[in-house]
């Protein structure tokens, strides 16, 4: 029976996102040296995804690993990750680093007549770490804006259904 590789490969990365926060805890963060290795290590898989047609997939799984990393020094995210980020600059890696970073925010509550409070606060500190990133890592600064943008919309349809 033959296996269907990129079947195959679409279940793993789907299993393996689900250790995306360990996967860069492992590499212990705190050094641009481990980013290096973080680096080697994405181009690795993405020589694999390519010659197996799923690249696209493959670079979903991998921006959603890297929206798993934390601040460091007040910039999210870390200037290793940017890099990684700015120096792939992928479409399918964008967006899901991106949707990472939404579906980071878990479930919340609001009180009764609260509004878009919250969406502002979040849009607030995607600005700021936007504006950290704008000079070096300007496709890490870009996506951080659109994410600032989007809560920020998403304030005004809050105060607008109170």
């Amino acid at each position: 029976m033959l296996i269907d590789t990129k079947f195959f490969l679409q279940r793993f990365f789907i299993i393996f996102s689900c250790f995306s926060y360990s996967i860069l805890k492992s590499f212990k963060l705190g050094s641009f040296n481990n980013y290096k290795k973080i680096y080697d290590w994405i181009k690795e898989i993405r020589n694999i995804a390519v010659s197996k047609d799923c690249i696209d997939l493959c670079d979903s799984f991998i921006g959603n690993i890297l929206s798993t990393s934390i601040e460091e020094e007040g910039v999210f995210p870390p200037k290793g990750i940017a890099n990684i980020i700015d120096e792939i600059n992928s479409k399918d890696l964008n967006l899901q680093f991106k949707i990472g970073i939404y579906n980071s925010r878990g479930v919340y509550s609001k009180s009764l007549y609260e509004g878009g409070i919250q969406e502002l606060e979040l849009a607030r500190k995607y600005g700021e770490y936007s504006d950290k990133l704008k000079f070096d890592y300007p496709i890490t600064s870009k996506l951080l804006m659109e994410i600032k943008n989007n809560y920020e919309k998403e304030s005004y349809r809050e105060d607008e259904s109170v």
